[in-house]
């Protein structure tokens, strides 16, 4: 019986060996097929002189072992951020988020990639931005889907990968590694428009028969490049036209009634405003959208073409660059403003000029010097109506001001809580 035994447990325990050797071999083989393709993707993306910057968080960092593993990472990868703690992407992306992991999450971080890159002396269009927010299991089960969102975004076009995995199937790591695989993929399928698109190898994910990764890609006109390329300070949003700030001719946007905002979304109370704004000055309002925010991330492609899509064929929408008040009355000299009292309020807050009270009275001086005046609305601030006639305004302004009373107009629509309402 004791040897039968032996015999037994000799057996079982050459099964497991095998096994073991089994699963050793065929994970070491597909570590090398993965580690051979990493390396033709970063070889194809070196010879079309791309440089990367990748930023994520929530998961995916397999990506950055398969990219650094080998070598050949230096002549591609500038950087890599991974601000994993609430406070860490509140502090990269401007302040508090209504979602941390969400396509506008991951776009945000591929914007703020690909303009990094674009600092460290990239030239645009060899720039690419990669951003990933992942939801996956941890140690306290999630209520939500598991799910992962890559974006990349680079001069010609937006790009969102988004992957909502089957619940429960696996562990941590193994959506991890699909996270980490899903981003690679989106490198590789994003970058192919130089004249080495056909090397580049087809990055595998290992997704089930039920799952499937959607893509949505928004291209970008030219005149949208020249603009986030920095090359153009304003550009017509509707116009494959381009108009440099040295081209512009005074017709275009000398004396405008201008309304600036980030309309995310154009609702109804803005119409208002703009109802009121265009009888009180006697001319139609053009809509400005700056791209560049001084407490926001850049907006990409996908941002821009969900915005001006909400307006009018008829309405002017232009789009600029001008992230401080006194580039925009540069690129629109001697025009009307159109603005509720909270924005009107930060003209002469210091936090906006550096903390420098001196900084801020130029700048105030500046402004008042260059526009023809102010049509200002109230607003509700901090959970009550502002009445733009009670602030105690600098006067320099307030001699270009026409302030609308509250009998005229008062609205407490909030693009804040309607995006909450629209997200949910």
């Amino acid at each position: 019986m004791s040897r039968l035994f032996l015999q037994v447990r000799s057996s079982i325990s050459f099964i497991v060996c095998d096994t073991r050797c089994f699963l050793k071999d065929f994970y070491e083989s597909r570590q090398s097929v993965q580690s051979d393709k990493v390396a033709a993707l970063l070889e194809g993306l070196a010879q079309d002189n791309v440089k990367v910057v990748l930023v994520m968080t929530g998961g995916g960092t397999e990506a950055i072992a398969s990219l650094f593993c080998g070598g050949g990472a230096s002549r591609v990868m500038l950087e890599v951020v991974v601000p994993y703690a609430k406070k860490s992407l509140e502090s990269l992306l401007g302040g508090e988020q209504e979602r941390s992991c969400s396509p506008g999450i991951a776009r945000h971080l591929a914007m703020k990639a690909f303009c990094r890159a674009v600092t460290l002396e990239t030239p645009p269009q060899h720039a690419v931005g990669v951003g990933a927010t992942a939801s996956l299991r941890s140690t306290n089960p999630k209520r939500g889907t598991h799910r992962i969102h890559v974006a990349v975004q680079t001069l010609f076009a937006t790009t969102t990968a988004t992957l909502e995995l089957t619940k429960g199937v696996r562990l941590r790591e193994e959506e991890e590694r699909i996270a980490g695989q899903l981003i690679l993929a989106r490198l590789a399928s994003s970058c192919t428009s130089g004249k080495n698109k056909n090397n580049f190898p087809a990055m595998p994910v290992d997704l089930s028969s039920e799952e499937t990764v959607t893509i949505d890609t928004t291209t970008a006109p030219l005149s949208w490049q020249l603009l986030v390329s920095g090359e153009q300070m304003i550009v017509d949003a509707r116009s494959e036209a381009v108009l440099g700030a040295e081209k512009l001719s005074e017709a275009e946007t000398r004396q405008r009634l201008i309304f600036p905002g980030s309309f995310n979304p154009l609702h109804e109370g803005h119409r208002q405003m703009a109802s009121l704004a265009s009888k009180i000055a006697g001319q139609p309002v053009d809509y400005e959208i700056s791209i560049t925010n001084v407490d926001k991330p850049t907006l990409d492609y996908s941002d821009l073409e969900s915005r001006i899509v909400q307006f009018d064929a008829v309405e002017r929408v232009w789009l600029t660059r001008a992230e401080h008040f006194t580039e925009k009355v540069v690129l629109f000299p001697q025009s009307t403003f159109v603005l509720g009292a909270d924005t009107f309020m930060r003209l002469w807050d210091p936090c906006y000029y550096d903390g420098s009270t001196s900084k801020m009275s130029e700048a105030i001086a500046f402004i008042a010097e260059q526009i023809s005046g102010f049509i200002v609305f109230g607003r509700e601030y901090k959970g009550s109506f502002c009445d733009p006639q009670s602030l105690s305004s600098p006067s320099s302004l307030l001699n270009k001001c026409r302030f609308v009373p509250e009998a005229e107009f008062r609205t407490d629509i909030s693009s804040t809580v309607l995006r909450k309402y629209r997200d949910q």
